[in-house]
């Protein structure tokens, strides 16, 4: 379970990366156009947390920075994007039961850290949802910065 979960992780990852560094093809650096933090208030109806510092993260998807808790699984990294011009934490989170899905956020002090699925992707919402296949986000590489993730396990699933 964890060997395919962590091979789930890796190629996610290589699509992305690989998608998102011929999205800009001409070599000019693109840096994400969002602010880093936006402001939505404090998370609630959350049961569980992690924090961790960005410095700590490696830079070696086949060796995240692993977290498994009850109900979820979390890989986090330090990748580049966009041809390798721009530094981004990748955070994967997965349910580790069919019968749940995670509801996270991630936080930076008081506020939501701006989430990327892509490139210039702005937030839709301030929680993302993962099952079993899991759920990428990515926030700009900035070291020393504390990120919080708040998460909440939901009956369901697929």
């Amino acid at each position: 379970m964890v060997f395919s979960a962590l091979l789930r992780f890796i190629f996610g990852f290589g699509l992305l990366s690989l998608a998102l560094s011929q999205s800009n093809a001409g070599g000019a650096a693109t840096t994400p156009d969002l602010p880093w933090v936006l402001t939505f208030g404090r998370p609630s109806n959350y049961d569980s947390y992690w924090n961790f510092d960005t410095s700590s993260i490696p830079a070696d998807p086949i060796h995240p920075f692993r977290r498994v808790e009850n109900g979820l699984e979390i890989n986090v990294f330090r990748g580049p994007v966009d041809g390798g011009t721009q530094q981004m934490i990748q955070i994967h989170v997965e349910s580790s039961s069919s019968n749940h899905d995670v509801f996270w956020q991630v936080y930076n002090g008081g506020s939501i850290v701006t989430r990327y699925s892509a490139i210039q992707h702005r937030p839709q919402t301030t929680e993302l949802q993962s099952n079993v296949q899991g759920t990428f986000a990515m926030i700009p590489y900035q070291p020393g910065t504390r990120i919080t993730l708040y998460w909440r396990l939901k009956d369901g699933g697929l």
